[in-house]
């Protein structure tokens, strides 16, 4: 026993026993997080394969701007429409063909009607009859208690003063409707709006179409098309806010020298002139976005491509439609106090609901016209 316990000592002494300590002996290894390996529990980098390697964190934090930065222009760059204008960047004028005479478009937009009567008579149904139901509310003027007093005063009216009078009640007109009935007014006159570009668009492509099919299959663009209404509100802020400044300070004398009436009619006309930089998109865009399986952003893109260096014949075309709608609003209220007295105040809500498949028909004509240009601009 004692020389066997001799032999192993000096075995031992002499290495020829695995030694449990060595890198090289058969004890379980663990690889390093560098990719080195050590030996299970009794390795001399056992230290070194639990140290948490900070200088890829590093690394990625001092590149995490750059690469989202690069990521979202990318992003941006893949959405964009190849050849679309940028805002405010000056480019070379070209001489362009106007689109069309404005009372080429207005004669074309009440020839339109009139070849499809039928179809939109029944939708006009429908509005009135719902508008009248959730939305109708007594005006608070007399139009012939207006024109009946002035008689009574030893006056007679003519038509100049009937005029005059009729076009003072269309600025100070007030409904008593409740908040429930002007909401009415608001959603009817979207949903309709929305009913009447699409049985415009379909009839304008040869496709025998139903008032039916207008007034259930019209609506399926309302979020986009609600979405663009917001977009123009928010455009109309700055002039909105500015115009309002100015009138409670001209009012309320609050702009004493020359300097500072200057400086406010300046901005004034400045926010004035930057609506109406940004407007004709997005009144444009109302009848892009009603397509199926559009986007509003690609959809902004491609409409200032359309109205791109066209923006002052756009406005043009607009301001006509506007005037001539009032002017023919004015003539209807004329006619009807002089012959029709009876119906003069319910006129005052009746005409404008008949007026808006009117200013549809036209702004789509527009629309066309524009898209026309555009797509002869890109084939030459």
């Amino acid at each position: 026993m004692a020389d066997k316990k001799a032999v192993q000592n000096l075995k031992k002494k002499m290495g020829k026993e695995p030694n449990k300590t060595r890198p090289d002996s058969k004890a379980p290894v663990i690889k390093s997080v560098r990719g080195g390996s050590v030996s299970g529990d009794y390795g001399q980098n056992r230290g070194s394969a639990r140290r948490f390697d900070t200088t890829k964190i590093t690394t990625f934090l001092k590149d995490l701007p750059s690469s989202v930065t690069y990521k979202l222009k990318r992003k941006s760059a893949s959405r964009k429409i190849p050849g679309s204008p940028k805002s405010f960047k000056l480019e070379k004028r070209q001489k362009r063909p106007k689109v069309e005479k404005t009372s080429k478009i207005i004669a074309d937009s009440f020839r339109f009607l009139g070849e499809h009567w039928k179809t939109f008579a029944i939708i006009m149904f429908f509005y009135i009859a719902s508008y009248f139901v959730l939305a109708y509310a007594t005006p608070n003027i007399d139009l012939p208690a207006l024109i009946k007093e002035a008689k009574e005063a030893g006056s007679q009216p003519g038509n100049l003063d009937k005029l005059k009078v009729m076009t003072g009640a269309l600025f100070t007109y007030r409904s008593g409707a409740t908040d429930f009935a002007r909401w009415a007014q608001f959603f009817l006159a979207i949903i309709f709006s929305l009913v009447f570009i699409y049985a415009i668009r379909n009839l304008h492509k040869d496709i025998k179409l139903r008032a039916r099919d207008a007034l259930y299959d019209g609506t399926g663009n309302l979020i986009p098309f609600f979405l663009n209404i917001s977009l123009v509100a928010v455009q109309l802020i700055p002039l909105t806010a500015v115009a309002v400044i100015y009138n409670i300070g001209t009012s309320r004398e609050l702009f004493i020298g020359n300097l500072e009436k200057f400086t406010a009619l300046g901005t004034l006309i400045g926010s004035a002139l930057l609506t109406l930089y940004f407007i004709p998109t997005a009144l444009i865009s109302l009848y892009a976005i009603t397509l199926p399986g559009v986007y509003p952003m690609k959809t902004m893109q491609a409409v200032r491509i359309m109205v791109s260096q066209r923006r002052l014949e756009v406005v043009r075309n607009l301001l006509i439609f506007i005037l001539f709608i009032f002017a023919s609003y004015i003539v209807v209220l004329l006619l009807l106090v002089t012959y029709l007295p009876r119906f003069a105040n319910l006129s005052l809500d009746l005409f404008f609901l008949v007026a808006l498949p009117l200013i549809h028909v036209m702004m789509y004509k527009l629309y066309l016209r524009l898209l026309d240009a555009a797509k002869e601009r890109i084939n030459t």
